[in-house]
This record gives C-alpha cells, sequence and structure tokens, in this order.
C-alpha cells in the first residue's frame, strides 16, 4: 500500500470536519463491532457524499477508504466498502483536484490503481457463482464502477440505462434521440438495437484493453444473465431515426452526456501532462501502474481532442513502446512504436519524438542473436541512422540519445564478421567521452563484442575496466560491484573458464551476504535474499561442470532455502528451476525415488506459477506464465521416461 501523507499535511477543509473526518476513519479502520461498524460507515457516508455528489473530502478521503478496504475479511463490510468507493470514484471526476496539493491527487490515483489490481482477489466471480441472482447483478455494477479505467467511460456511460429509457446523440446529425430503452422491446416506440456479441477495444486503443472487454469477461465467470443480456445491446448499433446513419449505442450515449448533460466533465490537458510524466517517472519501479496512467492519459487526450494528431499521443504511445519492452511484450511494443511513428511523421513540430520513436522501432528489430545482415537488423540499423541523424541535429554528438544510438548501431554491427569496425567505432566514442561512467559502459559494450567473436582474453580484460569503474565509485563490498562480480563469473562460463567464473560468483556471493545481513537488521531484506539466491544458483550450476556434483547439490539447496523464506507462498519459476536442477542431479547420482520426487515438485511449481501469472497480471503483463510452457512438457517426459524404466 502506498505511504500515505499525514492528513494535516495536506486537509484543506474546514478543520472541525477535518479532525472529524479523520477521527471517524480511524475509528472505522478498527471497528470490531458489526454495529459500530454499520454506523460509523453511514455518518462518513453522509459526510462525503451530498445530494448525489461528492466533495473535496471524498478526494482526501479516498487513499484511507481503499487501505481499510484492503484490510477487511468480513465479506459483508468489504462490499460496503466498494459500495462507497465505487460512488466516490464515479463521483470524483467532476472535480478539480488539480487545485489541491500534488501528494493529495498522487495518493488517490495510487489508492485507485492499487484497489483495482486487488479487484480480481476480493471479487473473485469463482467464488460468488452462488450469489442470488439480484446481488450478483448488485456486485457487478459495483465491480464497473469501480474498474473504469477511463478507456471508454462505460461506468458514465451507462447511468440508467440499465433499467430504463435513456437519450443518445446522433454524432452525424446531432439530433437528440430519446426513449432509446436496451430492454423494454414490446414497446412500440422502442427503437431496434442490433446486439453485437463480440465487444471490441475502443477503435484508438486497439493493442489494449478496455473496460467493456474486461466488463464482460467478469460477467461471464459470475454467471449473470441480466448485465450479460444487457451488454451486447449496449455496444450494439441502431439507425437513426433522423439521418438513417449507422451508430453505436455507447458512443451515442458518452457523445450525449458530454454535450448535453454534466455527467461527464471534458478532461484537463494539466491531468493528461500529469499523468503521462508520473507513469515515466514509474516505468522502472512499477510498469504494470505505468501503463495503466499511460492508457487512461490516451483516452483523456482523444476524448478532449478527437480530431487531429498531437505531440502528446506520440509522447504517451513511445512511452506505452517502453512499457511493453520492459515486460517482454513484443507484439504490442512494435505496434505502440509503429503507431507512435506514424503519427509523429504527420507533425513538423515535435522531431525529438519523432527520433525517439524511430530509435524505438529499431530496437524491436534489433536481434543480438542474429548475423548483421538479416532482415531484422538490416531494418535496425535504418531506423537507428534515421534516428541518429535527427538527434545529432538537435543534440550535438555528445547527446545523451546520440551516444546510445551510436552505441546500439556499434553493438549490430559487432554481431557481423566487421568485429574490428565495431570496436573502431567504441573505441572513437571512448576518445571523445569524458563521463567515467559512459566510458565504462563502453569498455563493457566491447567485452559483449569480443566474447561474442571468441576474442576472450580481451573480452575480460575489457570487462576489468568496467569492474574497476564500479569498485573505485562505490566500494569493494557494495551490492553493485557483487552485481559486477556474477556478471564477470557469467563471462567466464561462457568462455569456460569455470575456475575462474566460480572465483567471481564467491567474491559475489561473499558480498551479497553481506548485503543480506545488513538488509535483516533495517527490513525483510527481500530484494536482497533473491540477490544472493541468484549467486548460489550460478556457483551450482558452475561446479556441476566441474563435475563437482555434491557441491551443486548442496549450492542449490541454499537457493531454493533462500527464494522460500523471501516468498513463502508465491509459485515462481526461480523454484520451479531449483527444483527441477536438485532431481537433474539426484538423476545423475542414481536416485530415481528421489530424482522422480524433486520432477514432480518442480512440475506442481511450474503449473502454480503459469496460473498464478495468468491471473494475476490479467492477460496483460504475462510475466513468466509462457516461459514454463516448453519446461512443463519436457518434465512430462523426464517423468515419463523415469516411470518407464523403473
Amino acid at each position: 500500500m502506498m505511504e500515505l501523507v499525514r492528513w494535516e499535511e495536506y486537509n484543506t477543509m474546514d478543520e472541525q470536519n477535518g479532525k472529524e473526518l479523520k477521527t471517524l476513519l480511524d475509528q472505522l479502520a478498527v471497528a470490531e463491532d458489526d454495529q459500530e461498524f454499520d454506523q460509523i460507515y453511514l455518518t462518513i457516508s453522509q459526510m462525503l457524499i451530498q445530494d448525489g455528489e461528492s466533495n473535496e473530502c471524498g478526494v482526501f478521503a479516498f487513499p484511507f477508504l481503499v487501505q481499510i478496504t484492503l484490510n477487511q475479511s468480513d465479506i459483508n463490510r468489504i462490499i460496503q466498502m466498494l459500495v462507497l468507493l465505487g460512488m466516490l470514484k464515479t463521483f470524483n471526476h467532476r472535480i478539480d483536484i488539480f487545485d489541491f496539493h500534488q501528494k493529495i491527487y498522487t495518493d488517490y490515483y495510487e489508492a485507485l490503481f492499487i484497489l483495482q489490481e486487488q479487484m480480481i482477489y476480493i471479487m473473485n466471480p469463482s467464488k460468488m457463482k452462488e450469489l442470488p441472482v439480484d446481488d450478483k447483478t448488485e456486485l457487478a455494477r459495483i465491480w464497473l464502477s469501480i474498474m473504469d479505467i477511463g478507456v471508454d467511460y462505460l461506468p458514465f456511460a451507462t447511468t440508467g440505462c440499465f433499467d430504463e429509457a435513456f437519450s443518445i446523440s446522433c454524432p452525424y446529425c446531432t439530433a437528440k434521440i430519446e426513449q432509446v430503452n436496451l430492454f423494454n422491446s414490446d414497446q412500440r416506440n422502442t427503437i431496434t438495437i442490433s446486439p453485437n456479441r463480440r465487444i471490441s477495444p475502443a477503435p484508438f486503443l486497439a493493442p489494449l484493453e478496455n473496460t467493456g472487454i474486461l466488463f464482460q469477461r467478469f460477467l461471464k465467470d459470475l454467471k449473470e444473465e441480466y448485465l450479460s443480456s444487457c451488454l451486447p445491446l449496449l455496444y450494439g448499433t441502431m439507425v437513426c431515426p433522423h439521418c438513417t446513419g449507422t451508430i453505436r449505442v455507447i458512443d451515442g450515449i458518452i457523445d450525449y452526456l458530454k454535450y448535453e448533460t454534466t455527467l461527464i466533465n471534458m478532461p484537463q490537458e494539466e491531468e493528461i501532462t500529469f499523468l503521462i510524466d508520473y507513469a515515466n517517472n514509474l516505468r522502472i519501479e512499477d510498469t504494470k501502474m505505468a501503463h495503466h496512467y499511460l492508457v487512461r492519459a490516451l483516452f483523456l487526450w482523444k476524448m478532449l481532442y478527437p480530431e487531429g494528431v498531437s505531440k502528446e499521443e506520440v509522447r504517451i504511445y513511445n512511452s506505452l513502446t517502453v512499457c511493453y519492452r520492459l515486460v517482454y511484450d513484443h507484439g504490442k511494443e512494435r505496434t505502440c512504436a509503429e503507431t507512435a511513428l506514424s503519427l509523429a511523421l504527420t507533425l513538423h513540430d515535435d522531431q525529438e519524438e519523432l527520433a525517439r520513436a524511430y530509435a524505438n522501432i529499431g530496437l524491436t528489430y534489433h536481434k543480438n542473436e542474429e548475423p548483421k545482415d538479416s532482415p531484422s537488423n538490416t531494418k535496425a540499423l535504418d531506423y537507428y541512422q534515421k534516428a541518429l541523424d535527427i538527434y545529432t541535429n538537435i543534440q550535438g554528438s555528445q547527446g545523451k540519445d546520440t551516444k546510445i544510438l551510436k552505441k546500439n548501431i556499434a553493438m549490430i554491427l559487432g554481431i557481423s564478421s566487421d568485429m574490428d569496425k565495431a570496436i573502431e567505432a567504441l573505441d572513437e566514442q571512448i576518445e571523445e567521452e569524458s563521463d567515467a561512467y559512459e566510458i565504462a559502459d563502453l569498455y563493457k559494450k566491447k567485452c559483449d563484442i569480443y566474447i561474442d567473436h571468441g576474442h576472450f582474453t580481451e573480452g575480460l580484460k575489457a570487462y576489468e575496466y568496467y569492474l574497476q569503474y564500479h569498485i573505485k565509485e562505490y566500494g569493494e563490498d557494495s551490492d553493485i560491484v557483487g552485481d559486477c562480480y556474477a556478471e564477470l563469473g557469467d563471462y567466464c562460463m561462457e568462455c569456460n573458464y569455470y575456475n575462474y567464473a566460480m572465483e567471481c560468483y564467491h567474491r559475489a556471493k561473499v558480498i551479497m551476504l553481506s548485503c543480506y545481513l545488513n538488509a535483516l537488521q533495517e527490513d525483510d531484506g527481500y530484494m536482497e535474499s533473491l540477490t544472493l539466491a541468484d549467486c548460489y544458483s550460478s556457483m551450482a550450476h558452475c561446479a556441476h561442470l566441474m563435475k563437482q556434483d555434491i557441491t551443486a547439490f548442496t549450492l542449490i539447496e541454499s537457493c531454493y532455502a533462500l527464494i522460500m523464506k523471501s516468498q513463502p507462498n508465491t509459485p515462481t519459476k526461480e523454484k520451479g528451476d531449483a527444483l527441477c536442477f536438485m532431481g537433474e542431479l539426484m538423476e545423475g547420482f542414481d536416485q530415481k525415488a528421489i530424482t522422480m520426487a524433486y520432477y514432480e515438485a518442480a512440475l506442481d511449481m511450474y503449473k502454480n506459477t503459469q496460473n498464478y501469472d495468468m491471473t494475476r497480471n490479467e492477460n496483460i503483463f504475462l510475466e513468466e506464465a509462457d516461459d514454463c510452457d516448453v519446461i512443463i512438457q519436457s518434465l512430462y517426459e523426464k517423468i515419463k521416461k523415469l516411470k518407464h524404466t523403473a
């Protein structure tokens, strides 16, 4: 959960009301008696929502209410809280939250994201299938009010339309069409709607998920009937009685609510800029949250400016490209990069985003495992060169992006037979460079090229320069230097220098163990334990190649123990890998029964990891699930073979 700012630091409400609300929230968080909980909940609801609208208190209180909800275990209390949160989310879009302190709206957006992330666990359809029909429908409405991510404004667009006739605006003739009804088809004045049972994403977000698709999936899993039969009609089409144009119902509702009512406020450029900037700052730390904000920013911009192209759109798609690259979704990465380029080419006032789009597409084609003259790398070089020309013109020869592109071009040259040419290009950059870190990084690039071409001595010598820079900069015992020793060990393994590799891994282990023990004094040492576990795993595999299988088994046991301590209840691919390797070692010892036990345990772990990732990532970010498929099939064959020999 996010770290909430102290209430007193940002509360701009009437002092007495602010203190009362905070006291009530504190009491709600610890209320044990149901009657007491209900009374406090009612009082808070009345303070936050008045006359069908939320007030500024709702924005302040939202993160605290999310935190209280996630701490509840009673399903009735959870549903109560979700009802309130759903109303607040629906109403808060009408409040100019950017008049508040930045910490306030940052907390609000972060709390909303966390709540949406947790909804799959809070409202698990498989646990709610047996509920009464009316309860299912009500729960689905709550889900809808919370889960909208701003892709098609579904909750606002469907205000009242599930139950009664509504009005829409024709996008062609702008006429108002009244008495549109999703269900009462027996009424003579009801306009005929052709249902659409295959809901598709909004046209400008083709590569991305949207609320309607997710909602349809949720209703299906819940086995809810009323809204399930309504949704195809909501996304269906009808003929305008005034101009005979074909209208998608939901688009007509949105137009009506945008231009004829105050139910949908037009977004602000300030909000969009905040979302883009905040997302870009989050990309490495929390890629999924960054993706969430960028999707919302894109929709809001399209809603604000439905026609034409802007640099903001290009910027968003360029940022989405990076998000998908970070989670290895290369299909969506390239789609977003190509979209950014096609948009940027229509503009003439933002050369930097055009260069970024060229560079991003180049990265999607850059394949280190293929030769330079492969179709992919040929395209990569072409796009890199176009980006380099623009960046050189904008930033000069020593600009940040200029230097990155020069490195990338050198790396593609290094894949081919042009090793000398690639090394020459990197040496030229080293001579021109004044920044110590950049020089060290260039030496690391030289190491990669030398080792790819079998020049191991030169490669390891180049990496030594990189290592010494980090020792000088961070100290011999820093975790960064530990990572360097581990990476040097990997290079030595690639060169078949097993003794030297083991020495490097041992140095890394000593450093990582010290960092882990120090971290335990301050927190749980979670990240440090995983890094140390990786080190033990590398040492185990190196020992195995050195024919030291007893040592290898002891090391991989230490690896597994560390992972289990840091992630006791979470299935991970790393756990499966450790169990699988233990099985392979036992097979080498001719211990068939023990081997079988490890392989079966590994198989279960891979399956659980796959299922866990697919559920957790909602089919947007699949981290390791796909990687498990091949391993699972291989384990099935190994187990089958063992059973046969037994």
